[in-house]
């Protein structure tokens, strides 16, 4: 598997991998490489004519790469060698990646664990489950009830790859319930009101939230609207998502309830144009109060 398509299929579907990235020799370089049709940036601001277009995305081709590329995918998180790394690897050239992204993870499941009973986690925007190989992989003896929110097509292909999990592509599924940790990976920035998930999520989350993934605008207090065109990468569809003020997820989590435990700084990083602003990822823990 080459790295590009390793690094997009760690990307549980309800997000579109944002790992575009060039991987040099001092580690992960951001980058702007690819121009996905007739000389266009793959991430670009859209003026106030695109709002009106809807975030997120639907497209038939969505579930066809990660049903494909899933089983070689956890080759790289399953033995004894370094996460990134087929077995018999010493060294990848995703392994920072994969690092960066399992192991603030580990954190995260060793303070929700309890000696009672199963963890429950829900998972929102979880695809096929590879947050549940993940923990396992991490803690082997840790007992799960995972429950994952999909779209309805990796609701139905999701219990070929993870049968242990439960997929609901509708929230009424879940909404009323309570979990231990409900996490969102990648996923808050496709959300067409994102304020309103982030209220959804914090009230089913019993103890902990963690926001993994997160295209962040450190110094602006609104967030903004970027195109992606991922048509190199297999997607027959552009998308809309947004990179979110730093300030305005953490005054919202702090107004539902929750307050922040510890901030995550991921190995991803992207370029916008025009201006080539970079908008990095990070991740935050959050607990309720």
């Amino acid at each position: 598997m080459s790295v590009r398509s390793l690094v997009r299929e760690v990307t549980p579907p309800l997000l579109w991998n944002l790992a575009r990235q060039v991987l040099g020799k001092n580690g992960i370089e951001p980058s702007d490489r690819n121009r996905a049709e007739e000389g266009l940036p793959e991430f670009e601001w859209v003026g106030s004519d695109d709002e009106a277009r809807p975030i997120g995305y639907v497209s038939k081709t969505l579930v066809e790469s990660p049903v494909r590329f899933f089983p070689e995918m956890l080759n790289v998180i399953g033995g004894p060698q370094p996460y990134g790394c087929n077995p018999g690897e010493l060294k990848s050239d995703t392994t920072t990646f994969w690092h960066q992204q399992v192991f603030p993870y580990a954190y995260v499941l060793g303070l929700c664990q309890s000696a009672n009973r199963p963890l429950r986690i829900l998972d929102w925007g979880g695809g096929l489950g590879l947050y549940w190989h993940l923990a396992k992989s991490l803690y082997p003896d840790l007992e799960l009830d995972y429950h994952i929110h999909e779209l309805e097509e990796f609701s139905q292909r999701g219990p070929d790859f993870t049968p242990e999990a439960h997929f609901h592509h509708e929230s009424g599924d879940w909404e009323g319930d309570r979990f231990d940790l409900v996490i969102a990976s990648g996923a808050l920035q496709y959300a067409p009101d994102w304020r309103g998930i982030l209220n959804q999520l914090a009230g089913v989350t019993a103890r902990r939230m963690y926001l993994a993934r997160t295209p962040i605008l450190l110094e602006e207090t609104e967030p903004r609207t970027i195109l992606h065109r991922p048509r190199s990468y297999g997607y027959e569809t552009d998308v809309l998502f947004r990179a979110l003020p730093r300030s305005g997820v953490l005054d919202q989590v702090e107004a539902l309830g929750l307050r922040l435990v510890r901030e995550f700084i991921g190995a991803e990083e992207i370029v916008v144009h025009p201006d080539r602003t970079r908008v990095p990822f990070r991740g935050y823990l959050l607990e309720k109060v």
